[in-house]
Order: structure tokens, then sequence, then C-alpha cells
């Protein structure tokens, strides 16, 4: 008998190969909507518990009235304009802090090495990419 695969053989195991590519596929997605899901409902319980520390009148609400005051009080211009200044400070504090790692690379990047008696050496001087 032949040691060589036939054709059919051979589609068989790729086909094999692919169902099983196609379910670890479904699984990491499976996973990962579910880490993200989790993250949602940490952040949601974590602020909705914040929220009643600040406001513990806010727990004798029906659910309608607790929307109800929500949306008064920060579903408002007064409630957007705070937040768009959070934001906007958020943003400036990302871009800062990028372009502080930024200078920080550039620095690092840069070597210039001293000789034991101190002396500087400019011809060792070089620029890492």
């Amino acid at each position: 008998m032949s040691t060589k695969k036939t054709m059919t053989e051979r589609i068989d195991i790729q086909r094999e190969k692919l169902m099983q590519a196609q379910n670890e596929l479904k699984r990491l997605e499976s996973l990962e909507k579910a880490t993200k899901r989790k993250e949602r409902d940490r952040r949601i319980y974590r602020r909705g518990a914040h929220l009643e520390s600040l406001l513990q009148d806010t727990i004798r609400l029906s659910d309608a009235r607790f929307y109800t005051f929500l949306e008064r009080t920060t579903a408002n211009s007064f409630g957007r304009k705070i937040l768009s200044e959070l934001l906007s400070k958020q943003d400036e504090e990302i871009t800062d802090i990028s372009t502080d790692t930024v200078k920080a690379a550039s620095a690092v990047t840069t070597i210039n090495r001293t000789d034991i008696s101190g002396e500087t050496g400019d011809d060792e001087e070089s620029e890492i990419v």
C-alpha cells in the first residue's frame, strides 16, 4: 500500500484543520466579548456605587424617579458643559503624557559616552533609532 495520501484524504485533513481554526476563533471571540462585558459591568457597579455614596437619598427612589433625577440634573446644558471640560482636561493629560514619553525616549536614544577619566567623547555619540 502506498504511503502517499490521496487528494481526498488531504482535503479532509485541511477541512478538519479549518474547522478547528474556526472553532478556536469562535472561542476567542466569545472570550473577548465576556471580558468586555465584565469590564463594563465593573465600571457600571463602581460608578453606581459611587453615585449612591454621594447621594444616599437616591437609594429610596424608584428606578423611574432615579432616571428622572439623573436626566434633570446631568443631561442638560450644564451637565454637558462639565462633561466637556472634564473630557478636555483628560485629553490634555493624555497629550502631556505622550509628549513627555516621546521626550524621554528621545533623551534615552541619544547616548553620550564618557570614559573613566570623565572626558566626553563626542565622536562616540550615537543615536539609536
